[in-house]
């Protein structure tokens, strides 16, 4: 004989378990509000890079537009003036000297090479600082040829972050900022970088260049360098070269592609991986 009441003391208790559990709806929902919370972070993330390359391009249309107050003011480039002591203590002029105060409106390295930190170049950031022209507090390097560590206090940073680095230098008569990752200690003799790294990706690359430029990475007053070391960057950057395969698949390391003169963003491989230097060309 069946007992009844033990019958349906079991019944309320396998009721009560199925509504501990949750239902195929319920679960739906949690599901739903996870992929909200990644897609969110996601976006967020995308949002944060963004606001990163709109502030780095920003950081140029300040310092540009510094350093033609500064030209107003003081009749002369920061770094190229003539009698710079009589502005700036301790910045020592040299006319007629290459790359060490002559006026010539070019902001030079004195050294062989001239994407190196030692000449004008090595003063430009200090006296627009003094000139209280950008807020970036850069040291005085002095125009004598020294081997500096790189710092924010050396170079001002970029918004971009990465450790990424504002340099300035000329090549065939006219002036361009350089923004790349500069780091270590620069060469005594000739002011060359220890490491010029290629610290902007295909994508970071290719968004600024679109802002200022024509988003091509080899035309324009934008354009794209790179190099796997100091030596290949430097020749690089003054011949508007670069970091490419000119023939099979792009690779991590690569930033445009030469046939077909694009920034490589399509490829998984390169699209996000650090590639790329870029030189933009100043407007003074």
């Amino acid at each position: 004989m069946i007992n009844t009441k033990a019958y349906k003391s079991e019944i309320k208790k396998m009721s009560h378990h199925r509504e501990e559990g949750f239902t195929l709806i319920e679960l739906s929902i949690v599901l739903v509000i996870i992929g909200l919370i990644v897609g969110g972070i996601l976006v967020g993330q995308d949002m944060i890079k963004a606001a990163q390359i709109r502030a780095t391009v920003a950081q140029l249309e300040k310092y540009n537009a510094a350093v033609n107050t500064f030209r107003s003011k003081y009749n002369g480039l920061p770094g190229d003036l003539l009698n710079p002591t009589n502005f700036f203590p301790g910045v020592t002029g040299s006319a007629g000297t290459t790359g060490l105060a002559n006026g010539n409106g070019l902001i030079e390295g004195s050294g062989t090479d001239v994407m190196g930190l030692d000449g004008e170049n090595a003063v430009f950031w200090y006296e627009l600082f003094q000139a209280n022209m950008i807020p970036d507090n850069n040291t005085n390097l002095g125009l004598a040829t020294a081997a500096y560590t790189i710092s924010p206090t050396v170079l001002p940073p970029a918004k971009i972050g990465k450790a990424t680095y504002f340099h300035v230098a000329s090549s065939g008569g006219l002036n361009y900022f350089v923004l790349a990752g500069f780091s270590g200690t620069t060469t005594a003799a000739s002011g060359d970088f220890a490491t010029i790294g290629l610290n902007l990706s295909p994508n970071e690359a290719f968004q600024i260049d679109t802002k200022m430029d024509d988003g091509i990475p080899t035309t324009g007053t934008v354009v794209s360098a790179g190099g796997a070391n100091a030596a290949a960057v430097t020749t690089t950057i003054v011949t508007q070269g670069g970091t490419y395969h000119a023939t099979g698949a792009l690779a991590a390391g690569d930033c445009y592609d030469s046939t077909l003169s694009i920034y490589a963003t399509s490829a998984a491989a390169t699209k996000d991986a650090p590639g790329c230097v870029l030189r933009i060309r100043t407007n003074f």
